[in-house]
């Protein structure tokens, strides 16, 4: 009797959902003969692409989340509510917290990364814009404090100048200042490691962002990096400057979760899983990662959720080839330049592409709805 085939699937990240999604609406008689168990820590995933709105409250909670158990049941995947903590890749395993284990003969991995704070002291008083749910947790707590009290100052200081720093910084400040009795009680700081704001983005992309953060009285602090948060939310920099603030919102380097960084498979500096162009391990064949987890050996690219987005397709058909093992792997072939639409937190939205940007204007705002709810219709049907 042939032996089945197990891949185990960690991570709801957004390629993980889209394939899943192919996998759910392949017939079954068209599925291959193996058994797949998706592992998450949560069962509601987040798609990044609507957060932004969910912050400014044009959204609610259920708006911006994935049912991944609906989605694992509709696509006959095995759901196990866990966090996986480790991998012995000789003996094929996955370690659980929840001290199990479970055996695979094939990966994928789609885990995210989270802001690091290594070396910063005092890091434990800072929100980590990663995990979403946690980030939430903490806006919720901020949100009802600025309702009980509407009229009391507040000052939120938001560190990492990148396109994710400063969307947090309109769409949080324009949140709260619709709270608040009098705009002149909001502080909002942006600290930025770097010269620039946005420094993936165009030099007029840049320019327009940083004429909206003017126009919302945010203070811009430049060229500075936090090595110290108080647990009164003040934070200080290398170069003697202290900020003081309520709420620190920790938005810059990237990181992994720890045991990727020692389980052996091949990784880069910052011990994000290298993969070739069919998103396989270039030291582990039988491992494929994607999204934010992984980074192509030969070419680098942002982590967007929209190359997320792009790698799900070719995620299933790899899954699909590797468990009928019958057809040829698919390459991904990430485009050029992508569309990035940033939301000022007022309904409108500035566009970037290449080297073009325009912008803040409504119209774009809705391009930007329509496409994420589009993405979200796929997943609606399976928590009916």
């Amino acid at each position: 009797m042939q032996r089945i085939p197990h891949l185990v699937v960690i991570g709801g990240g957004h390629s993980h959902s889209i394939a899943l999604d192919h996998w759910a609406r392949l017939p079954e008689v068209a599925r291959p003969a193996a058994r797949i168990t998706l592992i998450s820590n949560t069962v509601y995933a987040p798609y990044s692409g609507i957060l932004p709105g969910h912050i400014a409250g044009f959204h609610p909670w259920n708006d911006c989340y994935i049912d991944t158990l609906a989605l694992a049941q509709r696509a006959g995947v095995d759901f196990l509510l866990d966090r996986a903590v480790g991998l012995d890749l000789k003996r094929r395993i996955v370690e659980l917290d929840t001290e199990r284990s479970i055996a695979y003969d094939f990966l994928s991995l789609d885990t995210g990364c989270t802001p690091g704070l290594q070396g910063v002291r005092g890091g434990k008083y800072a929100i980590p814009a990663k995990p979403v749910p946690e980030l939430l947790t903490a806006w919720y707590g901020i949100l009802d404090q600025v309702r009980q009290a509407p009229t009391e100052p507040i000052t939120l200081t938001i560190v990492g100048g990148g396109a994710g720093g400063v969307e947090l910084a309109l769409t949080m400040g324009a949140r709260l200042a619709k709270l608040l009795k009098h705009k002149d009680l909001l502080t909002v700081n942006l600290i930025q490691r770097g010269k620039v704001l946005l420094p993936g983005h165009s030099a007029s992309v840049r320019r327009i962002l940083e004429s909206v953060l003017l126009d919302r009285g945010v203070q811009i602090y430049r060229d500075e990096t936090v090595v110290e948060i108080d647990p009164t939310g003040c934070v200080s920099c290398t170069s003697g400057l202290d900020i003081p603030g309520d709420y620190v919102i920790w938005v810059t380097n990237a990181k992994t979760a720890s045991w990727l960084n020692y389980c052996g498979l091949e990784t880069d500096d910052r011990g994000f899983v290298m993969v070739d162009d069919t998103l396989r391990s270039i030291s582990h064949p039988e491992v494929f990662a994607s999204g934010d987890v992984a980074v192509l050996h030969d070419r680098p690219l942002p982590r967007a959720g929209v190359y997320a987005v792009r790698q799900g397709k070719p995620l299933f058909d790899n899954w699909r080839a590797i468990l009928s093992g019958t057809s040829p792997l698919t390459r991904y072939n990430p485009p050029n330049e992508v569309l990035a639409l940033i939301g000022t937190g007022d309904g409108r939205a500035v566009a970037s592409w290449g080297g073009l940007g325009f912008g803040a204007y409504h119209w774009l705002w809705w391009i930007k709805e329509t496409l994420d709810q589009r993405f979200m219709a796929k997943f609606a049907r399976f928590s009916e």
